[in-house]
């Protein structure tokens, strides 16, 4: 295989890994608030990733104050804000209707990138774009015929879901901005950080809320 094809090995891989997302986040989302979650995600992680660059021998590249604004930003958005909105929609919507939703992930992308960043794209992009999203709807549409957007819970669903999808596309094309470009292993590292740190604060709400809930039925005669 040339060099030049393997970046899209690697991102077909990471899109077959992705593609679980949705059936594990219907599945957790059942049982545990989306903060919560989120910050039991980064909180396993995070030190096999230290384990890991540890026994890769990684270097830790120090970014610039441009770069960890970037870095606060793509966790926020790509690390904790797709997360929790995956996992909030995913409980309100199916996962069909939900692969449907994710599927649009190159289009909004390219149109964020032209919004935000003015990048421009040649008809054949446009066309491949149109014809990616279409495929998408068309496959999941096919494989469960019956899918319903009337009720309210699925609408609401949808929206989250398609709010998750932009904040996806959102952590993509600020990762091409890093003035220092990281390491994979490194920058995972440190987004795993940063998404603990900003998932923490909510978590621990949702916990004492739930902590209140249970002391009130715990109370009442």
């Amino acid at each position: 295989m040339s060099a030049r094809h393997i970046p899209y090995l690697y991102l077909l891989l990471a899109m077959l890994a992705a593609g679980s997302t949705v059936v594990v986040s219907k599945l957790v989302s059942a049982s545990l608030p989306p903060f919560t979650a989120t910050a039991i995600r980064f909180g396993m992680a995070l030190p096999l990733f230290l384990l890991l660059l540890y026994w890769c021998g990684g270097s830790w590249p120090r970014p610039c104050r441009h770069d960890w604004l970037l870095l606060v930003l793509q966790a926020g958005a790509g690390s904790v804000g797709y997360t929790v909105l995956l996992m909030a929609g995913a409980r309100l919507t199916s996962a069909a209707n939900a692969s449907v939703m994710m599927g649009t992930l190159p289009m909004v992308s390219s149109v964020l990138a032209l919004l935000l960043f003015r990048e421009s794209m040649h008809w054949r992009q446009v066309l491949a774009l149109l014809l990616c999203t279409a495929g998408a709807l068309a496959v999941s549409l096919r494989a469960d015929a019956a899918l319903s957007f009337s009720s309210t819970d699925e609408l609401a669903g949808n929206g989250l879901i398609l709010l998750a999808v932009a904040c996806e596309a959102l952590f993509i094309l600020l990762n091409r901005r890093l003035r220092q470009p990281l390491p994979p292993l490194v920058l995972s590292c440190y987004l795993c950080a940063l998404g603990l740190l900003l998932a923490l604060p909510p978590a621990v709400l949702e916990w004492l809320h739930c902590l209140a809930w249970s002391i009130t039925r715990w109370c009442q005669p």
